[in-house]
């Protein structure tokens, strides 16, 4: 994160393009916090924009399947 500010021409920018940026699941930070994604400066089809509330059973599957596949995990 800290490189990713230190050299952001544009702190706005950088903090958008960090927000929306999917995680292991497939999902980004934002997706999982507000239900939708954020209009960034790429085209966007608008209906991705609309929010939806993910299924909170089949997220927490996925993010169990993600964390047996890591090494190290004591979950």
């Amino acid at each position: 994160m800290k490189n990713l500010l230190t050299k952001a021409e544009d702190l706005h920018e950088a903090l958008l393009a960090h927000r929306a940026t999917p995680l292991e699941n497939g999902f980004s930070s934002t997706e999982l916090c507000v239900g939708r994604r954020l209009p960034t400066t790429l085209p966007t089809i608008l209906s991705k924009l609309i929010p939806q509330w993910l299924e909170l059973p089949k997220l927490c599957e996925m993010e169990k399947k993600i964390k047996t596949k890591q090494p190290g995990t004591y979950s």
